[in-house]
């Protein structure tokens, strides 16, 4: 298969070109990734080589991510896809659209390529949903060093990730509150200074959920996603790309359970007849197909 597919196949029959080589570079070591708790690194680059992180996210071939981010949805593995989400979309567009031209070229073409695995570290326990809670801090130690401390909970690719893309408060004098007195930064996952816990889940057993912790973490100020005290006004355009990347996902994930219940119904029961004869089960089915088909309207206009 040639290099960078994603990129080049032609409309007409794309999605099952997505499929097919998901399939192939996925499902094989799905259930393995799943036992371990994390996607390993040849699968990364393996998916780095066919284009996977190099999909277009605006302009008129964005629909290519659209249908690849619904067929990886599809797979049916709720911690891969989100894994692969966090490293290749999510995290890479703080740094896409905000980060400096040395820090885009030394970073981007490395997640691209599935040589580094990123981690979007946001989420603390404290905090929840109110962002403007968030305790972990970067002081200022000199013009071209910060230095940060701090716990984040609920952070995927936590122990196998290269870097954290990570929001600090960069204003110790405001509010406590305040988000605007926040921003974003790199931080290189070294042994040194950052430590990483697995968190046990219920699900998303292979995203390598964890509490990640920094301790007097000695960051050089090249590392800052754009300009201080400006974690607001990019997290604003940031969570829109997250909402639709994860929502695309959960939609091919929704198709894949509708099917599953399709199949089940199909089959026979205790008494020799197929479930879906039982109006409880073929009702209740019937909406959920309609929801889906729904759904999958509205994102193929949106």
């Amino acid at each position: 298969m040639e290099r960078d597919i994603l990129l080049t196949a032609p409309k007409d029959g794309y999605r099952a070109v997505v499929r097919d080589l998901l399939e192939t570079a996925i499902l094989p070591d799905a259930e393995t990734w799943e036992a371990q708790g994390y996607i390993v690194r040849r699968a990364w680059m393996e998916m780095g080589r066919l284009g996977l992180f190099r999909l277009p996210v605006t302009g008129s071939e964005v629909w290519r991510t659209a249908i690849t981010l619904e067929e990886l949805g599809h797979l049916g593995f709720a911690g891969i896809r989100a894994s692969i989400a966090v490293s290749g979309f999510m995290a890479p567009f703080y740094i896409t659209h905000f980060g400096s031209a040395e820090l885009r070229a030394r970073l981007l073409d490395q997640i691209r390529s599935g040589q580094c695995v990123a981690a979007l570290a946001i989420t603390e326990a404290g905090s929840g949903a109110d962002l403007r809670r968030i305790s972990c801090t970067a002081e200022v130690e000199s013009p071209s060093l910060l230095l940060v401390n701090g716990q984040k909970r609920f952070i995927a690719n936590g122990r196998h990730a290269d870097i954290f893309v990570t929001l600090v408060k960069t204003d110790g004098t405001s509010r406590a509150n305040d988000l605007a007195a926040s921003g974003f930064l790199v931080i290189e996952n070294t042994p040194c200074c950052v430590d990483v816990q697995p968190e046990p889940m219920l699900g998303w057993r292979s995203a390598d959920v964890c509490t990640v912790t920094f301790r007097d973490c000695h960051v050089g100020s090249s590392n800052l996603i754009g300009r201080p005290n400006m974690g607001l006004i990019q997290l604003i355009p940031a969570l829109d790309f997250e909402r639709l990347v994860a929502g695309t996902l959960a939609l091919g994930g929704a198709r894949k359970a509708v099917e599953l219940g399709i199949d089940a119904a199909n089959r026979p029961g205790a008494a020799g007849r197929r479930k879906g004869k039982h109006q409880a089960v073929s009702h209740p089915l019937a909406n959920h197909f309609a929801q889906l088909q729904l759904l999958t309207s509205y994102a193929d206009v949106a």
